[in-house]
């Protein structure tokens, strides 16, 4: 008990001081940055100053050129361009959680661009603890955390300028209380899309997983509310819509996301979707995502679907699966929770049954 407490401290602690001592800088910071003193009523060339004087205090002269240029124009576009700044605003501003915490911890002298990654740094050394007391609850080896942390993107996640931390805290909280069929995942699922709009997807599986479960009520309940955020969420920010964002990422930042012109060529939607394709075998988790299907697939076939096959295999699968239809782009800081969850899911099944029983030819035999 000590030896594992032990483990999961280290780890976690461990994440955090990487993230706090060796931030990457991301250039998020500058939409985050920008995004909190909007909030505080700046505006224009005001905005812009303050935000970039903030960043370059931060982050150095030679860090503050590479976030102000390249990007054929984009950057540098920005930079000199208070409009295009604001313009950018509401691709970020939509994170409201994230950048509510980031004006609270300027109240208490932290500057916005230092604040952007040490939450970051705090809800991934978080996440760790609540992926050890997964590890713990079913009975896994904590030797195993470190390996799962190091291989899954925790690091990377604690030095960005992003939400996703905070992202995957809550997702590991929501199949947490679910493994432990606690009532608080109602409301944890309600609030997600408050955390990032994209967990909608999570909120929606996790509710129809409860749903089947018998628990009607509340799961409709948890669920009206999460849309109801997420809609509410969109309205306040001026969310430019999924068309923009995917013009905006895949066809060419814009200095002027609000003015772009939407391509209404259906073969520029197509491209994007064959080149993540293509990639995903070159990504560090595919093993995981492989072995998990591998390891699911004879069981679903033979009707012998495991415990909790759903927190630990269903759930954050086809939470890929649809945030990549949506936005065909696999970054690990999106899917960080996934594959460290599928992760565990392997390892409960190595060790309940052992490597020898994952033979699928014995039942594809029969089809």
């Amino acid at each position: 008990m000590l030896l594992n407490r032990i483990v999961i401290i280290l780890t976690a602690l461990f994440v955090f001081i990487v993230g706090v001592i060796s931030p990457d800088y991301n250039w998020d910071i500058i939409g985050y940055v920008a995004s909190s003193y909007y909030k505080d009523g700046l505006r224009g060339k005001e905005l812009s100053e303050k935000t970039y004087n903030d960043i370059k205090t931060e982050v150095g002269k030679e860090m503050f050129i590479s976030l102000t240029a390249g990007y054929k124009g984009y950057r540098e576009g920005v930079y000199t361009n208070s409009n295009s700044l604001e313009q950018q605003i509401p691709f970020y501003s939509i994170k409201m959680v994230y950048v509510e915490f980031m004006r609270m911890m300027k109240v208490f002298g932290i500057s916005y661009p230092k604040a952007t990654y040490i939450i970051s740094a705090f809800f991934s050394s978080f996440s760790v603890i609540i992926l050890g007391l997964i590890l713990f609850r079913k009975n896994l080896s904590m030797v195993t955390l470190p390996v799962i942390v190091l291989t899954t993107g925790f690091l990377e996640m604690a030095q960005l300028s992003t939400p996703d931390a905070l992202a995957c805290f809550f997702s590991f909280a929501a199949i947490y209380f679910s493994l432990n069929s606690k009532r608080i995942i109602f409301l944890i699922s309600a609030i997600l899309p408050l955390i990032r709009t994209d967990l909608t997807i999570l909120s929606t599986l996790l509710m129809l997983h409860w749903y089947l479960k018998s628990e009607n009520k509340y799961s409709l309940i948890s669920l009206i509310f999460s849309f109801m955020a997420y809609f509410i969420v969109n309205s306040l920010n001026g969310n430019y819509g999924w068309l923009t964002l995917f013009n905006f990422s895949f066809f060419g930042y814009s200095p002027f996301p609000a003015d772009m012109v939407i391509s209404n060529r259906i073969k520029d939607y197509i491209w994007p979707y064959v080149d993540t394709l293509l990639s995903l075998p070159n990504i560090p988790q595919f093993l995981i995502y492989f072995v998990s299907i591998y390891i699911l697939l004879p069981k679903v076939i033979n009707k012998e679907i495991p415990e909790n096959a759903y927190e630990f295999f269903i759930i954050p699968f086809l939470y890929v699966v649809i945030h990549l239809a949506l936005f065909p782009i696999y970054e690990n800081r999106f899917f960080v929770f996934s594959s460290s969850i599928m992760f565990v899911g392997m390892l409960t099944q190595f060790k309940d049954h052992g490597l020898a029983k994952y033979r699928p030819d014995k039942y594809l035999i029969n089809i």
